[in-house]
């Protein structure tokens, strides 16, 4: 069984503290940016807002006002070098900003971080960059400047794959994911945790198909399969597929589940925590 968690302001503490460390003017109101890789109506990403802005203005003595803006990159960018759409974004958000003095930027997951890597001195001139969502092995391919803070999660998906042979040892395993960069960025990492157990159990891996399609492979599936379940953002031909109502659909449509969840497993990882992860479907 996982240990018991934490207090959840275990987890926010360091960005609050970083926050009030690298506020520049005690005197002033504090203004924030929350710059998203995605939506922020997104669960974990409104879970992570709905806390971090709750816990870091019940913390601070100073008033603090909050500026989120989501980049929406699974609906609107590209993996093409210069994506026409981050430049209109840079300027989008350089022209708001232009005269509003921001005190620190919290880049959300590793695509925020990048983007503000190109830009953030251009859009937020001396503002100095918090961020989170990303593991070691993600930090490690990236030259940090100066006055850049962060937090790493560790993504664990092999602890979910343990619980599962010892409750079914006999069975076979299939992982649902999408195409967007998130979420191959998640495959990949799965498929080399999962690599030590490829003798012991067989792998079927589901990605690039409609969604449509995917549905219906996996109402199909016969007993003696489980799913493992990794939120798509999108599929073939980038097809954008919202996490939460995709997994609640294939949930209804399974009807031969030998056992189904009655709501998925909250995903916690966002917050590097718990070892299951969201979406672990019994069929």
């Amino acid at each position: 069984m996982p240990r018991r968690c934490a207090p959840r302001f275990c987890f926010y503490a360091p960005f609050w503290l970083r926050l009030r460390v690298l506020c520049r003017c005690p005197l002033q109101r504090g203004n924030v940016v929350l710059l998203f890789d995605e939506r922020v109506e997104l669960p974990g990403l409104s879970a992570f807002d709905a806390e971090f802005v709750r816990t870091l203005q019940s913390k601070s003595g100073e008033a603090i006002e909050v500026y989120r803006e989501p980049m929406d990159l699974s609906r609107f960018g590209s993996d093409i070098p210069s994506d026409p759409y981050k430049l209109v974004l840079r300027d989008y958000l350089r022209g708001k900003y232009a005269h509003k003095r921001i005190d620190v930027v919290l880049a959300v997951m590793a695509p925020a971080l990048d983007f503000l890597l190109s830009y953030g001195e251009l859009i937020f001139p001396g503002a100095p960059i918090v961020f989170c969502g990303l593991d070691r092995k993600q930090l490690s391919t990236r030259r940090l400047p100066p006055n850049t803070h962060g937090v790493l999660v560790k993504r664990e998906f092999a602890p979910t794959l343990e619980l599962v042979l010892r409750l079914h040892p006999d069975t076979k395993i299939v992982v649902v994911s999408g195409t967007s960069e998130f979420d191959t960025t998640l495959l990949a990492a799965a498929r080399n945790e999962f690599r030590p157990y490829e003798g012991r159990v067989s792998f079927t891996y589901l990605s690039d198909l409609p969604f449509q399609t995917l549905l219906t492979t996996v109402s199909q599936l016969p007993a003696g399969n489980i799913v493992l379940f990794y939120d798509p953002f999108s599929g073939r031909c980038r097809q954008i597929i919202r996490p939460a109502r995709s997994g609640r659909t294939r949930f209804r449509r399974c009807k031969r589940a030998r056992l189904r969840l009655s709501r998925p497993i909250p995903w916690s990882w966002y917050r590097g925590r718990k070892p299951v992860q969201r979406g672990c479907a019994w069929c």
